[in-house]
């Protein structure tokens, strides 16, 4: 019992001498839960937050990088014009940060036009004709990327699954005009 005491004091002063772990907590407001989890997942800052020791000058440097990310993190979804409003603070020492980053989203992206052409032996297959009629992008709807690429992917592999070997996208356009808030896709 008498070597346990010594030990267990020196356990104690190595926990007080290793610095505390810094903390960087990051909020994200004003956008559904979607559009948070894609912020989030690109955030730099988000990526550092459980490091054990983070520099100040490095956390500022990746502050800087918020606005770009955070559009950035939006645009799959329709996004083109977000507002984007955020600070940084941290404690007197300098190891918690908060990093506050207020977002309106806008008006997104419609989709204007949808021009999906089959040519070939498979322009009547109705595996063909079912994902042309029906695509994932639909016209006057949100812009969502992950929508035309889905559709994109639906043609290669109906083709590649129906046996049409020597298919091939001859155009695969997404055109974006964010001023106008508009979007042309052309498959």
């Amino acid at each position: 019992m008498t070597r346990a005491i010594p030990c267990l004091a020196l356990a104690c002063l190595a926990a007080l001498a290793q610095p505390a772990a810094a903390a960087i907590r990051v909020e994200v407001n004003g956008v559904d839960a979607n559009l948070r989890r894609n912020v989030l997942a690109l955030l730099s800052l988000e990526r550092y937050k459980d490091r054990d020791r983070i520099e100040a000058d490095a956390v500022e440097r990746l502050y800087r990088r918020v606005d770009s990310e955070v559009r950035d993190a939006l645009r799959p979804f329709g996004y083109y014009n977000p507002s984007v409003h955020s600070t940084l603070t941290a404690d007197a020492n300098h190891r918690n940060w908060r990093v506050q980053i207020d977002i309106r989203a806008g008006e997104p992206v419609l989709v204007e036009e949808v021009s999906i052409i089959v040519r070939g032996p498979g322009a009547t297959d109705p595996v063909f004709t079912r994902i042309v009629s029906a695509p994932a992008l639909i016209r006057g709807k949100r812009l969502e990327h992950a929508a035309y690429e889905r559709t994109k992917s639906e043609l290669q592999s109906a083709a590649a699954t129906y046996g049409y070997l020597d298919a091939r996208l001859l155009r695969s356009e997404l055109q974006v005009d964010p001023q106008a808030l508009t979007a042309r896709a052309y498959l």
